[in-house]
């Protein structure tokens, strides 16, 4: 039902019938179609636990900073027990346990961010790993305090 605060997605043909000299309506409603392709369009770059970027996000940018010439830097995280951690928590709690360090991390980041007036992005390369890319930064002692400061938000 239309409550009038619903976006809806319609294809309309008109046909005008020289034979029976009248016009031929049909109305198609599109709009589940088109929340299905728009979830698949952000499912392709966007993990479907986290909603962070993805391996092929990832891969897309660190191709476009080599093509362009830019310097950068690369952090990976990744879980040493993931299969140990799943068989003693469980699929849920390990669900929980990723969503928790994403949170962790992405705070983290944020945060390093505000304070240096620099970018970082992250991402989400499998459910056991995590990738960060700084860019304009070319100094060995940001990205170690940055690593520090995830180090620190993730309790290892």
């Amino acid at each position: 039902m239309f409550t009038g605060m619903e976006t809806l997605s319609l294809l309309v043909r008109i046909c005008w019938l020289n034979d029976v000299e009248a016009f031929d309506i049909h109305v198609q409603d599109l709009t589940q179609q088109m929340q299905a392709e728009a979830r698949l369009a952000y499912l392709a770059y966007h993990h479907a636990l986290t909603g962070m970027q993805n391996r092929l996000r990832f891969i897309e940018d660190v191709k476009s900073l080599v093509k362009s010439d830019l310097v950068f830097s690369v952090i990976l995280i990744e879980y040493t027990q993931y299969s140990r951690l799943q068989s003693h928590y469980g699929i849920d709690g390990l669900t929980e346990i990723v969503k928790a360090t994403s949170n962790a991390l992405t705070y983290a980041i944020s945060k390093w961010e505000q304070h240096h007036q620099l970018r970082a992005q992250i991402y989400q390369i499998t459910d056991a790993s995590f990738a960060v890319i700084i860019t304009e930064a070319n100094d060995s002692h940001l990205v170690t305090e940055l690593c520090q400061s995830l180090q620190q938000s993730t309790g290892q």
